[in-house]
């Protein structure tokens, strides 16, 4: 408090009930004093108070980015595992359906063949049975006209005319 009957002395309370009177400057040199010692010894506390809450932090940060990849690990495991056995049931799906596929390859050309054999047997029947039965009986016919007509103008072999 200021005294009002020197104006260059405070008074500072030692006590509840003693006062004293204290020079100008013996105040400002303690302000000056009080306001340089604050930092250096503030600064050292407060990196002595944060330094473990910070090391507590970067533990529990180190924490939970590990407990987060743990939680991917088991989100990833959770996603992928099954999109993998879907992926592994699709792709024997389509391997069971390339061997339905080569099987019914398979099977059109064997009904293929079958069918030429069942076309080429009966044409080749025709062209070694009936077709030289038909030739005969028509050279036998011809023969038979050609020598009512005149006989003598048809020069043929007798192995033809007893056909």
């Amino acid at each position: 408090m200021f005294c009002p009957g020197n104006k260059f002395h405070y008074q500072l309370s030692c006590g509840q009930q003693q006062w004293k009177v204290v020079p100008v400057t013996l105040v400002t040199t303690y302000v000056v004093m009080v306001t340089l010692a604050v930092p250096l010894v503030a600064v050292p506390l407060a990196v002595a108070v944060a330094a473990p809450a910070l090391v507590v932090a970067l533990v529990v940060v180190r924490a939970l980015v590990v407990a987060l990849m743990v939680v991917r690990a088991f989100v990833v495991a959770l996603v992928v595992a099954p999109a993998l056995v879907v992926a592994l049931v699709v792709v024997r799906a389509l391997v069971v359906a390339m061997v339905v596929v080569r099987a019914l390859v398979v099977a059109l050309v064997v009904v293929r063949a079958l069918v030429v054999a069942l076309v080429v047997v009966p044409a080749l029947v025709v062209a070694l049975v009936v077709a030289p039965v038909v030739v005969a009986a028509g050279l036998q016919m011809l023969t038979k006209h050609f020598l009512r007509l005149q006989p003598s103008l048809l020069p043929l072999p007798e192995y033809v005319l007893q056909l």
